[in-house]
C-alpha cells in the first residue's frame, strides 16, 4: 500500500510497477520488502556515498535489512 501511495503522491520519486507487483504478490511482505530494499541498496552502493533508510513504522525490521546487507 505504501509503495502505491508513494507512486501516486510523490511524482518526483520513481518506483517501478514491477516492484509494486512483487510486493503485492508476496504473502510475507516484510521479507519481500527487505529483499527489495536490500537488492536496491546492494546494486546502488557503489554509486552512492550512503543511504537514508526511512522505515515509516517498520523500525523494528531495520536490523534485518542491515543483516541482509552484512552491515
Amino acid at each position: 500500500g505504501m509503495a502505491r501511495y508513494i507512486r501516486q503522491h510523490q511524482p518526483h520519486l520513481y518506483l517501478p510497477e514491477g516492484i509494486i507487483e512483487k510486493l503485492s504478490r508476496q504473502s510475507d511482505r516484510i521479507k519481500a520488502s527487505i529483499e527489495v530494499a536490500g537488492n536496491l541498496i546492494s546494486d546502488l552502493k557503489s554509486h552512492c556515498q550512503g543511504f537514508c533508510i526511512i522505515p515509516l513504522g517498520w523500525e523494528e525490521h531495520v536490523p534485518l535489512l542491515l543483516q541482509s546487507l552484512e552491515l
